[in-house]
């Protein structure tokens, strides 16, 4: 792998920029050239100078260095997001057997994810229904015990507690909440920080829902909405469409909650998101019939 000299010096000759224009400033002539030999490290606060003057954000330049491939966080992320949304156990069992074997405790934490995701995939392919208690009790302690210990959060702990909402019972739910609210406000302007938050919030308002915490849950779908304002978050506003459906429905207004669930269910077909929508529309009749077993009781 080339250095961070090396990988600036290429950036800076794709796009006809001297050196003397780049570095004035920030790095001695003598001492730029070392550096884009590879010879000399230099801070990070002098790299975003550098990278600055280059119009390439920190992120994009990191993926460069990489060969323009992604880091392993990244990488585990979206095969993870891919597999799971899509129903995928193939890639779930291959995703598996690459941490499985390692010691670390990362990797640790990422093979208790994957397990129990494969479980609940399993779960729900056979009895058309998701159960936490498909789920390993080791597996739950891992990642719970991971959480519990955390000063504070940062992405990756915000994105492992949604992604193991769904399927572990956190009797700290309320803690865990009240820890991430700081990091909610900070990484709300941040692109890849708002995904994650979006799906977070795709995953507490279905608790919330199914907890008939209705008032609740309709302040978040709002959040949610406020949040997805891009083009390429249309997901979750189709996501927000449907809880405020099922809302409807817990609030007995069956005719308008049932006609939202299902128009929400009609795109995800239309987009070919198979998977998403079998299991909304499994969500929807579940959550209608609770509501009418509760009201004729």
């Amino acid at each position: 792998m080339s250095s961070y000299g090396e990988t600036i010096r290429k950036i800076r000759l794709d796009k006809g920029i001297s050196q003397k224009a780049l570095y004035t400033g920030i790095l001695s002539k003598s001492y730029a050239i070392e550096f884009e030999k590879g010879k000399h490290e230099i801070s990070l606060k002098r790299i975003e100078q550098i990278l600055d003057q280059l119009i390439v954000p920190l992120d994009e330049f990191l993926f460069i260095y990489r060969g323009y491939s992604l880091s392993e966080k990244e990488w585990f992320s979206a095969r993870y997001a891919e597999y799971g949304n899509s129903n995928n156990l193939t890639g779930l069992y291959s995703l598996l057997k690459e941490y499985e074997h390692r010691k670390d405790s990362l990797s640790e934490i990422r093979s208790a994810e994957i397990r129990s995701r494969i479980r609940q995939l399993n779960e729900f392919n056979q009895e058309r229904h998701y159960k936490k208690s498909a789920i390993l009790a080791e597996d739950q302690l891992i990642i719970q015990q991971y959480l519990s210990n955390l000063e504070s959060w940062t992405l990756h702990e915000i994105q492992l507690f949604a992604n193991t909402l769904d399927f572990i019972d956190y009797q700290q739910k309320a803690a865990y909440f009240k820890a991430l609210t700081p990091s909610f406000e900070k990484y709300r302007n941040y692109d890849r920080g708002k995904q994650i938050l979006c799906g977070f919030l795709t995953n507490v308002i279905y608790e919330l829902i199914q907890d008939n915490e209705l008032l609740l849950a309709e302040h978040l779908v709002n959040e949610l909405h406020s949040l997805s304002t891009q083009l390429t978050e249309i997901f979750f506003k189709i996501v927000a469409k449907f809880y405020q459906g099922l809302i409807f429905i817990g609030q007995l207004n069956k005719e308008k909650g049932q006609a939202m669930t299902q128009e929400a269910i009609g795109i995800l077909l239309a987009l070919d998101q198979n998977h998403q929508a079998k299991l909304f529309e499994v969500i929807a009749t579940d959550f209608s019939e609770k509501i009418k077993a509760a009201h004729e009781c």
